[in-house]
């Protein structure tokens, strides 16, 4: 809860220190799903943060599970964006012979899967989920996901899972080539795209220089991919 507290502040500073220039999403100390509460509640009544950061599994546990229910449902009340990075998951840290990069990618797509799966995406439709990395593997396995959804679950996305899908946001950090993109395209309209760079841990050179060749998105979507959608959930960044 402390370091929580200490980087949500220390993020709100940088936001004041340099208007115009830096909005902040908060972080949780989950899995302590009361100290979120508190959390969410100063981050965002007293600190008024743009949104609310998450990774993709905390520990042994991946988004969906259901003791973050709570926190979903008082997200879901505030209509909150929340931005959720990959983690490592603890089951497959120091697999032996691999790099591990991959772990990240595939952790995205369980933590979109493991949303669907218990109905939390149904439940709370008032919450913009981000995901970076154009979604990592998620693009690619999502038919299958679609396809394979089982009947006997059809209450936890009574609209369908593809409905589901298509409510989503993703953004572009690292994740600027043709493969990922066009496999994006195919998941969710060009309104749930967004610029993303993973700066200041990688360089824009490793998106920038491949969305710059992309040839598969018209003017009006570049403008809503670098602007507009962001424009659209977060109106005090408006120009």
């Amino acid at each position: 809860r402390s370091l929580a507290r200490q980087n949500n502040e220390y993020g709100t500073q940088m936001v004041m220190d340099y208007p115009g220039r830096f909005g902040h999403f908060a972080a949780l100390p989950l899995p302590d799903t009361d100290g979120s509460l508190k959390e969410i509640a100063y981050a965002l009544d007293v600190l008024k943060a743009d949104g609310i950061a998450l990774w993709t599994s905390y520990m042994d546990k991946w988004l969906g599970d259901p003791s973050f229910a709570p926190v979903y449902e008082e997200l879901n009340r505030r209509s909150a964006v929340v931005f959720v990075h990959p983690a490592r998951p603890s089951c497959c840290r120091n697999l032996p012979g691999q790099s591990g990069i991959i772990e990240y990618d595939i952790d995205t797509a369980r933590a979109i899967d493991s949303l669907l799966w218990d109905g939390t995406l149904a439940k709370n439709p008032n919450i913009r989920f981000i995901f970076s990395h154009s979604g990592g593997a998620f693009p690619v396995l999502a038919a299958r996901i679609i396809d394979d959804f089982p009947k006997n679950r059809a209450d936890k996305a009574p609209h369908g899972v593809d409905y589901e899908f298509k409510k989503l946001y993703f953004d572009t950090a690292h994740a600027g080539r043709a493969p990922a993109l066009d496999a994006l395209k195919d998941i969710v309209p060009i309104s749930q795209i967004m610029y993303g760079s993973d700066v200041p841990i990688r360089n824009y050179e490793l998106t920038d220089d491949w969305l710059v060749q992309y040839v598969g998105f018209s003017e009006d979507d570049w403008k809503a991919i670098n602007r507009g959608n962001a424009e659209r959930l977060f109106p005090r960044l408006k120009a």
